[in-house]
């Protein structure tokens, strides 16, 4: 019983100690050492142990580059201003704290060392320096190490009180961890961000040459690009940091970063009008396919770039008038999660094909729309180039449904180049054969199955996929795990294997000889696994993750090997 008492007295003991230190006391750690005014942090976890990481991911990448990835990682001390890394202990974080002033930026680094001597001795006379036990800071700013200094000493606020609970918990999760304080940044520097934003207004003047886009004028593309600064400065201001985050493991390099914004801000409500998504009905898209990509948004939010890109679709007034008031009722019906997939053919003339299931609700009024649009959108003529499309309405049963099948083709338009019109013809023949881009479209009661390409054994598979939702395991779900569970955009890529099923496809066509392709990249078997990214909203915030698995880095560098000649087999 006494023994119990006193557990609970001790750590009581502990608790209240926490509060009765001065701050002086508990500031003299490496973290403590940072002050709330430093504009960026970079932490480095127990180098050797990162080192070790990279080396295992290396590893997974290519079996004997493990140990040339750690003869790499000894060049890390280059990054502290200690190339030897004399004294320095590399079981143990490093810390590198920015700061500014109107001048310059200063730079501090604070070291743990086994030696401290040895740790000044290695950096040199020139960085000033200071110990406090056995962690070392230094810096060739006076003014910046004097900040560390007072904050050593317990004076100022601690790094902490900038960072919410998600951006500490993102930065202690990487090996390789950045904090942005985006509020330190906007405070410390509002006079020059607005003068930057003023002479922002005219981004093109100072360009020694005018900007030539295909059918825009300079001045309109120059109206566009003062568009997108405005609404980049409008949207720092509502910005409050930015942790970034590298984890590395034999499993592949994952980056994520968390932008943070100011509640009720400009920012904060368009996340919150869009949700993220499982995006669950990609797990019913064809297996194995090239490509995964997933999306979930408000479309209201989106209408001024659909505008902006009828101002360039060279239609008549009117037709661009009606054609805004269509996309107008679309973005009102209720969307839910679009995803899809594609996938080139192995056969020769089976080109591109493309799968979708989008979630909408009602779908007759969204198929009588789309035929709306398609008679005004017909005809499309750019720069010579005309795009001509057919809509065959119920033209192909399938069980109790039917699919509306829509035809594009290439034509010759008024003052075509013929050189760019059959060169248009022939990248449209190799990808999609002789018929053109076929689009077949079924509406179910509250899902869209689109197909592009391929033929009515695709649309076949897609409906069958999509009432089945197939959920068994799939080549892309480490990835998949790996990125946020629920997303507004979620991308998975099989870049090796693109690469070596679009030279399949290009040379089956006759497009390219034979000759100028590199023997067996061909026949190389590289997959499939995916890169991945996702992006995703959350209470003021918006979280992105990118991952790389060390069988994409594996496949790229064996296509990179056979192209330069510098493959061992």
């Amino acid at each position: 019983m006494t023994r119990r008492y006193l557990s609970v007295w001790l750590v009581v003991g502990t608790v209240v100690a926490g509060w009765l230190l001065p701050d002086s006391v508990q500031a003299q750690t490496a973290e403590g050492g940072i002050s709330n005014e430093a504009l960026a942090v970079i932490r480095i976890r127990a180098p050797r142990s990162t080192a070790d990481a990279f080396a295992q991911f290396g590893e997974a990448v290519e079996a004997g580059s493990g140990d040339q990835v750690r003869e790499l990682a000894t060049g890390m001390g280059a990054l502290i201003k200690s190339p030897a890394l004399m004294g320095v202990d590399q079981t143990k974080d490093w810390w590198i704290a920015v700061y500014g002033n109107k001048a310059d930026l200063g730079v501090v680094y604070l070291i743990p060392a086994i030696s401290v001597d040895e740790v000044k001795k290695g950096i040199g006379e020139y960085y000033r320096s200071f110990a406090v036990g056995k962690l070392v800071a230094y810096s060739d700013d006076a003014s910046a190490l004097s900040i560390t200094q007072a904050r050593l000493k317990g004076e100022g606020k601690p790094l902490s009180v900038a960072m919410d609970n998600e951006s500490k918990a993102l930065f202690e999760k990487g090996q390789i961890s950045v904090f942005v304080n985006l509020t330190q940044i906007l405070t410390q520097y509002k006079e020059e961000i607005e003068a930057l934003q003023k002479d922002a207004g005219n981004p093109l003047d100072a360009l020694p040459m005018g900007i030539n886009v295909p059918g825009s004028s300079p001045e309109e593309v120059k109206k566009i690009a003062e568009q997108v600064i405005n609404t980049v400065f409008m949207g720092l201001q509502d910005t409050k940091s930015l942790t970034l985050s590298a984890q590395v493991s034999q499993k592949g390099i994952t980056l994520e970063s968390l932008l943070k914004v100011n509640i009720s801000s400009g920012l904060d409500k368009f996340f919150l009008r869009s949700p993220p998504s499982a995006m669950s009905r990609m797990s019913a898209l064809p297996e194995e396919e090239l490509g995964y990509f997933g999306f979930q948004g408000n479309l209201a939010d989106l209408m001024p770039y659909s505008e902006a890109m009828l101002e360039k679709a060279g239609l008549k007034k009117d037709d661009a008038k009606r054609l805004k008031g269509i996309l107008l009722e679309m973005s009102r019906l209720k969307f839910g999660a679009s995803v899809s997939s594609f996938a080139f053919g192995e056969d020769e003339g089976d080109g591109l094909t493309a799968t979708s299931i989008n979630e909408v609700t009602p779908t007759a009024k969204l198929r009588e729309l789309a035929e709306k649009s398609l008679k005004i959108t017909s005809t499309m003529e750019n720069n010579g180039i005309k795009q001509k499309s057919t809509l065959k309405p119920n033209a192909e049963k399938y069980g109790s449904r039917s699919a509306d099948v829509i035809t594009l083709e290439i034509e010759e338009g008024e003052g075509a180049d013929p050189a760019q019109v059959e060169m248009a013809k022939q990248a449209m023949k190799v990808l999609f054969g002789e018929e053109g881009m076929v689009q077949r479209m079924v509406y179910l009661d509250n899902l869209v199955v689109q197909t592009i390409g391929g033929d009515q054994d695709s649309m076949k598979e897609a409906l069958e996929a999509a009432a089945a939702a197939k959920t068994a395991k799939r080549a892309f779900d480490t990835t998949r795990a790996a990125l946020s569970p629920k997303a507004n955009l979620l991308v998975m890529f099989d870049l090796p294997g693109t690469i070596v099923a679009a030279v399949n496809l290009i040379t089956s066509s006759g497009a390219l000889p034979e000759s100028i392709i590199p023997a067996g990249l061909d026949e190389l078997e590289v997959g499939p696994s995916y890169i991945g990214f996702s992006a995703a909203t959350e209470g003021q915030g918006m979280r992105f993750i990118a991952h790389v698995p060390p069988e994409q880095v594996g496949g790229t560098m064996k296509i990179v090997q056979l192209v330069t000649g510098k493959s061992d087999e």
